[in-house]
């Protein structure tokens, strides 16, 4: 394991310590995600910043909007990490109208318009959600669509991206029939989607998803897919990359408050899976890499992925997030 990976985890296990105490959740899987957000910025929580950003949401939203729903506390830390968390959530709340008048309304909707509040200059927003509306038309026209917690995250970063809606629609239905076979309708369309942003080839994407895949089977990893998808874009070895899973994962099960009784195997994958792919996109220099950090990608898949964890608890239905990469 990289010394700079072991040092992202070691501040994870303090934040989510540090979460157990100071954030005032109901959920101990919501405070992971917030002290997950932190550590793969590569800082220390600060529980006043993150409660701070949560009650100025409250007091600027009506009860019944989304900014106060599922992922509230969630996005309350990824404006506690900027320098002016109050303009970013007014950004935020500015693109979610416009996409809202686009889309249905939906928690998703709103990671998405903070995905790109974060990724774009304002005036740039309308632009960017009139192509989100271009992919899902040219999607559900080649009966592509989905009605799944990824859709709108995913499009949102497709619109980000250099990917032309006119064009690389048909892309992603072919790669999205190669993965079919082998994955849900959803995981299928939301990879074909990654990897068509990322800049990586249809077929090439494609095989190293389903390697992958095979080989998480064969060691008896329930390793989310769309984390898995992620990972077979990385330009590294997946043999190495599934050795500093199992190695960083058993690391973090000694640590206090994460061993099993605490969090189920799926769940501690998932902050491996994290933290060792973030360890990859910045250690490497190559062009692929370079352009899934600049477009968000990176953080899309921890968005998604988030989605498993919550729904382990249908105490708290679906969830999902966006870690800022800080690359």
């Amino acid at each position: 394991m990289k010394h700079g990976t072991r040092w992202k985890l070691e501040l994870f296990a303090e934040n989510a310590r540090k979460a157990k105490k100071g954030l005032r959740a109901k959920n101990a899987k919501i405070k992971r995600l917030v002290a997950l957000i932190y550590a793969l910025e590569g800082k220390p929580l600060d529980c006043d910043a993150v409660m701070s950003s949560y009650a100025a949401i409250k007091s600027s939203e009506g009860v019944l909007s989304v900014f106060r729903g599922r992922t509230s506390l969630c996005i309350a830390a990824m404006l506690s990490l900027k320098g002016n968390p109050k303009t970013l959530f007014d950004r935020t709340v500015a693109v979610y109208d416009m996409m809202n008048k686009r889309f249905l309304k939906s928690d998703f909707l709103a990671v998405a318009a903070l995905m790109v509040a974060v990724n774009a200059d304002p005036e740039d927003y309308p632009q960017i959600v009139s192509r989100m509306r271009s992919f899902h038309d040219g999607m559900k026209a080649q009966r592509q669509s989905y009605a799944g917690a990824a859709e709108y995250i995913c499009t949102a970063m497709l619109a980000l991206s250099n990917a032309d809606p006119r064009n690389d629609v048909e892309r992603i239905k072919r790669m999205y029939d190669i993965l079919r076979p082998e994955l849900s309708t959803e995981t299928a369309l939301a990879l074909a989607q990654i990897a068509l942003a990322s800049g990586v080839s249809d077929v090439q994407a494609a095989d190293r998803i389903l390697k992958l895949k095979g080989m998480t089977k064969d060691r008896k990893m329930p390793l989310d897919p769309i984390m898995l998808g992620v990972l077979a874009l990385l330009p590294s070895d997946a043999e190495a990359i599934l050795q500093d899973i199992i190695e960083t994962q058993a690391l973090l099960r000694t640590k206090k408050g994460l061993g099993a009784l605490f969090a189920r195997k799926q769940e501690m994958l998932l902050y491996a899976a994290a933290v060792i792919a973030s360890g990859y996109t910045e250690d490497t220099k190559e062009d692929q890499v370079i352009a899934v950090a600049s477009t968000g990608i990176f953080s899309t898949i921890i968005a998604i992925n988030a989605v498993a964890i919550a729904t382990m608890d249908p105490s708290i239905g679906i969830l999902a997030i966006e870690v800022i990469s800080s690359s």
